[in-house]
C-alpha cells in the first residue's frame, strides 16, 4: 500500500484510543495521492477499526485491488475522513 506504520504511543493511546502511526508514505504510491501523509493516525479503514499494526496489515491485505477506500484519520487532532 505504500506506507510504513508503527504502534502508538502510550500518550498517542490515551489520546486516540486506537490506531497507528503513520510514518512514511511511499511518494509514488497512489495513497500518496489521498493525502495521508507523515505523523497522521490511521483509526480506521474501510469501516473497519485498526487497533494495531497487525489490524492494520490484515485489513489492508483484504481490501479489493484497484479500488479506493475510504480511511478515517487523525491530524492535529481533528480527525477526518479521505
Amino acid at each position: 500500500m505504500g506506507i510504513a506504520a508503527s504502534e502508538l504511543s502510550l500518550e498517542q493511546l490515551r489520546t486516540h484510543g486506537h490506531g497507528v502511526l503513520v510514518k512514511q508514505v511511499a511518494t509514488e504510491a497512489a495513497v500518496a495521492m489521498s493525502g495521508l501523509a507523515t505523523g497522521d493516525v490511521i483509526s480506521m479503514i474501510n469501516s473497519e477499526r485498526v487497533r494495531s499494526v497487525d489490524d492494520f496489515t490484515r485489513i489492508v491485505k483484504s481490501l479489493p485491488s484497484g479500488r479506493s477506500v475510504p480511511m478515517q484519520i487523525v491530524r492535529r487532532s481533528a480527525a477526518m475522513f479521505i
